[in-house]
């Protein structure tokens, strides 16, 4: 279409707690579909072993460290975005390389980021903060992408609000690991996209006592934009098959 460019976002994948098939039909529809941008939403790498109050005997989730690590690096290699939004889970290896007590710890979690640092920087991937204000990413004016900081009900609502743009403003957004849109309580009415997740929900045993998680669902999203306009579609599964477009006609 003449004008217009496509982009797909993606995220939640959490490391080796990813869904390998939703990942592997990702990276199908990224080949067919050619988007001019790629961008991941955030929590590339799960780091359940760095969550605050995890206990010493937890041993288990230490032993998973070096995986989880490895798979995130894996997926960002496979789906080559363009910006990566660093999530709530991503942001704990940041925590401790500033904040932990125990130097060694912190030495090893600065050479964590280091690591992803040289690597975005190699791959030409724009990394932005798990940050409310540095870590939203606006790829135009009305159109804008960020991991997610509240995760009530509303929380959809309540991103298009605080981070929309004015009227026709879209706010993409992951961290719920639900399929959502609504729109924000004001004038305007910019519109809020939760785009779902890429991990595996039976592998995430620290979740399955929360109510909220039979609420999660594989997705991503996928649009067209230009200068100004655009239009953000959620991609899900039907029955246990993706059906989506590989390409766009404008009538």
């Amino acid at each position: 279409m003449k004008g217009w460019k496509k982009f797909v976002a993606f995220g939640d994948t959490h490391g080796d707690m990813n869904h390998e098939p939703s990942v592997n039909s990702l990276i199908k529809f990224i080949d067919h579909f050619k988007p001019d941008i790629k961008i991941h939403v955030g929590d590339l790498f799960d780091f359940r072993a760095l969550r605050q109050g995890i206990k010493a005997t937890e041993c288990d989730a230490y032993d998973d460290l070096q995986r989880d690590t490895l798979r995130g690096y894996q997926i960002l290699e496979k789906t080559n975005p363009d910006i990566l939004l660093l999530g709530n889970h991503d942001h704990r290896i940041v925590r401790v390389a500033e904040e932990h007590a125990n130097g060694i710890i912190r030495g090893a979690a600065q050479e964590g980021v280091a690591k992803l640092e040289k690597f975005c920087r190699k791959n030409k991937i724009r990394i932005f903060p798990y940050h409310y204000e540095k870590g939203v990413f606006a790829l135009t004016d009305t159109l804008l992408f960020v991991h997610g900081y509240t995760a009530s009900v509303r929380a959809v609502s309540e991103h298009a609000q605080h981070f929309g743009s004015g009227p026709d403003s879209s706010v993409v957004m992951g961290h719920l690991h639900r399929i959502e849109r609504q729109s924000g309580k004001s004038l305007g009415r910019a519109t809020g996209y939760s785009i779902g997740c890429l991990a595996d929900f039976e592998k995430m045993t620290y979740a399955q006592h929360r109510l909220a998680t039979s609420m999660w669902a594989h997705g991503f999203s996928y649009g067209v934009y230009n200068s100004k306009s655009h239009r953000v579609w959620l991609a899900e599964k039907t029955g246990d098959k993706w059906i989506l477009p590989t390409g766009i006609e404008e009538l």
